[in-house]
């Protein structure tokens, strides 16, 4: 019989995330997002950014995010890497690169109307950060030149896009 015995253990990696915003958890998402609508974090929701998906999963599925929640190859590298959510638009993939690198968004001609389009198309209610999201200077800088200053809503940062989509 063979056996095999550990010779070394080493400690798993874990992660601490950051509590459920009260925003989220206390309810008063719902009175933004009606409806046929959804809450779109900042980055929205992708494998560097959970929150989406872990605030849909902390009300029971009621909070919708974009795209839903996906586990699938990535069309974009005929399937070679995986996507932890819906193919990135261009506002996600925007968010991630600043959130990677700490760097406020350059913003080019055409940069708004397409944040706007990708707004439409998840059928956003409203956009939501965090204050305790990892480079949320720039995160927030990079969505106000685009959509003008947030509001304070409980412990959130909130773009009120419901006119604007």
């Amino acid at each position: 019989m063979l056996a095999l015995l550990t010779l070394v253990h080493a400690p798993l990696a874990t992660i601490t995330w950051a509590p459920t915003p009260r925003f989220v958890t206390a309810g008063t998402w719902r009175s933004y997002v009606l409806p046929g609508r959804s809450l779109v974090t900042v980055p929205a929701p992708s494998l560097p950014s959970f929150d989406g998906m872990r605030w849909t999963v902390a009300t029971h599925g009621d909070i919708v995010i974009p795209g839903g929640y996906f586990l699938g190859p990535n069309p974009e590298d005929s399937g070679k890497t995986t996507l932890f959510g819906t193919a990135y638009r261009w506002s996600t993939k925007m968010w991630i690169k600043v959130l990677e690198t700490g760097k406020v968004w350059q913003a080019s001609p055409g940069d708004r109307e397409r944040l706007l389009t990708d707004l439409q198309f998840w059928r956003a209610g409203v956009v939501v950060l965090v204050p305790s999201a990892k480079n949320v200077d720039a995160l927030r800088a990079s969505v106000e030149q685009f959509l003008g200053p947030p509001q304070r809503v409980d412990d959130v940062w909130l773009w009120d896009v419901r006119g604007l989509v």
